[in-house]
């Protein structure tokens, strides 16, 4: 199976989420999978000094700048030093808000 060829059955809700110095989880192959994905409930999220979420609902669209402590690296968003205070609570707030 090609999962490319695929994205576009994603219709879950869907939390995406990377790193901006992630050199697995790059960029432009995470933000196309959330752009291919068909959820009306998903959000991008981009975890770095730079960083940047996108969100698509039936409740709002919006595509705005945040800034996190450091740039995140694809391990960094599980064990960095920061992700407990600031990757953790947004992922489990996430899940929280869809249960």
């Amino acid at each position: 199976m090609i999962y490319s060829n695929n994205y576009h059955r994603l219709t879950l809700p869907l939390l995406i989420i990377n790193g901006s110095w992630d050199e697995i989880g790059v960029t432009s192959v995470v933000k196309y999978v959330f752009d291919q994905s068909t959820s009306i409930d998903r959000i991008y999220r981009q975890f770095g000094v730079n960083g940047r979420e996108i969100i698509i609902s039936n409740s709002q669209n919006s595509d705005v700048s945040v800034s996190d402590t450091y740039d995140y690296g694809h391990l960094d968003l599980v064990v960095g030093k920061e992700a407990p205070r600031e990757v953790y609570p947004y992922v489990y707030n996430w899940l929280i808000s869809r249960i």
